[in-house]
Order: C-alpha cells, then structure tokens, then sequence
C-alpha cells in the first residue's frame, strides 16, 4: 500500500512506508510500517486512496496526479487524457505489422537472403503450374538447382505461398477493421490477435 507524508497539510513524499523513522521526541522508531494506521498519522503518515475514474489503458492515460489531504486518508486522482484516434490507429496498425513480420520472418527461417529474393518469381511459377502445369522460367531454374522435380518443388511449397498470402490477407483485413474504426472504443475492440 501507498502512503503519503504531509507536512503542513501538503504531501511532500509519496511511497511505501520506511521500516524504520526517526523522531525528534523519540528517537528511530523500528518496525515503523508495522504501526497502525491511527499511529502512522500522528507521524504525518496517511493511507492513499485512489480515487481515479476507471479507464481503459489501451487509448486513455493518468495526467499529473492530485492529492487531496483528508482526515483519515489522501485521495489521490488522475486526470485522464485521451489518445489522438490517429495516433492510437497508427500504434494498433504497427503492431499488426510487426505481427505479421514475424509470422512471415518465420517462413524465411534458415534461408540465405539470395534465395529469399528469388521466391516471389517462384512464387508466382508456383501459381501459374498449379492453375495450368506451364512450367515458368524461376521455377524450373529452383528445379535444375535443387534435388526436387518441378512437381515436388510445387507441391513443396504451396502450402507455405498459402500460409504468407493467409497472413497477408488477416493483415489487410485488421488494417482495413482499424481504419474503419470511429472512435477509440471501435479501434480497442479490433482483436488483433485473432485470424494468425
């Protein structure tokens, strides 16, 4: 628990209470956060209760605090700010990018950045042979390279074109959620986590 130190009926320090406390009349009092309540104000020492208003931390934040000095207690309360929508949409955005730079970082796992330069024209080659069997230049180059057959080299890798154009369309459509949002509640309720 918080405790306040006032002084002259202002707070002058903000913490948890010391374990020991040094007096004028009395000397060092030990086991000082053991007192009571009741005794801890003949010391200057009252209990703090927040009374902020409830907020959600996702889009709202406490301001400078204000403490009010009563008999029993301090009341401590925030001010609360509200978060630019824009900013907020820009900050909920960058996370689902980052979500899906990881996802796809994933796939490129142990592959040299040569041959992940190559991949959108394999890519494509893929696509192309499964929707007709014509056999494009970068895939049957990955062929004559690799220990696989064009059919293998196809059947390889369209389960993972699959997975990236899958996280690349929950990306799109997260984006276009929280850019269609109104206010900050409709951008918070956008659950970015969902869809991976």
């Amino acid at each position: 628990m918080q405790y306040a130190k006032v002084v002259n009926n202002e707070v002058v320090r903000v913490g948890r209470l010391p374990n020991s406390f040094e007096t004028s009349q009395l000397g060092v009092i030990l086991n000082f956060h053991l007192l009571s309540d009741a005794k801890l104000k003949t010391y200057g020492f009252y209990p703090i209760v927040d009374n902020t208003p409830a907020f959600d931390g996702r889009y709202v934040s406490k301001t400078t605090p204000a403490y009010t000095v009563g008999v029993d207690a301090v009341v401590l309360t925030h001010a609360l700010k509200t978060k630019d929508i824009l900013a907020y949409k820009q900050k909920v955005i960058a996370a689902v990018y980052t979500k899906a730079k990881t996802l796809l970082d994933l796939q490129a796992s142990g592959y040299s950045f040569a041959e992940i330069a190559t991949w959108p024209a394999i890519q494509a080659d893929v696509v192309a042979y499964n929707a007709t069997t014509v056999v494009g230049a970068a895939l049957q180059a990955a062929a004559d390279a690799s220990a696989y057959d064009v059919a293998g080299i196809a059947a390889l890798l369209t389960p993972r074109i699959a997975v990236q154009a899958s996280i690349l369309a929950n990306r799109k459509a997260l984006v276009e959620a929280i850019n269609a949002a109104v206010d900050l509640q409709a951008v918070a309720d956008v659950d970015i986590t969902v869809g991976w």
